[in-house]
Parts: C-alpha cells; structure tokens; sequence
C-alpha cells in the first residue's frame, strides 16, 4: 500500500485510509445537549457535543463543547494532517479552518458549494 493510502497516529502508526471513522453527528446517540458551540459559528443556543476541558493560561479552566457542523470541520481538519504527515509533508501544522465561513456557521458554507 502506498503512503497515500495510510495516515499516522502521534505514535507514528500507520492507519489505513478505509479505517477513517466518521464524525459526530447531531442527535445520533452521543450524549448532545443544547448548549454553546466553542468553536468557529459561536452559536450560543444550539446542539452540541462535549469535546473535553479546555484550559487557558492561569489555569482557568471550561467545558469545549461544539455543534455538529464544526464538529465536520475540525474531523476534516485532523484528517487532512494525517495524511500530509502520512506523505511526508513538513510542517504539516494545522490548517486554516473556517477560511471559507469568515461570519457564519459552517453549515452555510456547505449551502455556497
């Protein structure tokens, strides 16, 4: 199999393309609840997905929560650096997100496609 055809865990383990699971979806069983999406939208009244604690500089501390449409970027996201560090790619840091929704929810950008 090709390097193309694998990505790579932090641990440097390859992981067969065809594995890819896929993201959180609204309401698909996972624990969603109404509440503040954390990430690019910013909805404040939306479903969304407890991601895990994020922490700032003085030890303050929130819960990271966000809605399904950014919850799609941020997986994307991921697995576009796995594959580049997969094909060997330097510095492959994180990518622009939302470079396509300047001022709104993810899910718009998707309906300008």
């Amino acid at each position: 199999m090709t390097a193309e055809a694998h990505g790579s865990t932090e641990s440097g383990i390859a992981v067969p393309v065809e594995s890819r699971p896929e993201p959180a979806r609204t309401n698909d069983g996972n624990d969603w609840f109404d509440g503040r999406c954390w990430l690019w939208c910013g909805q404040e009244w939306t479903r969304v997905i407890w991601l895990g604690p994020v922490r700032t500089t003085g030890g303050i501390s929130a819960p990271f929560t966000a809605c399904g449409g950014c919850v799609q970027i941020l997986h994307d996201a991921i697995w576009e650096y796995v594959m580049a560090a997969a094909r060997g790619v330097q510095g492959a840091g994180a990518p622009a997100f939302g470079t396509d929704t300047p001022h709104g929810h993810p899910d718009e950008a998707a309906d300008r496609r």
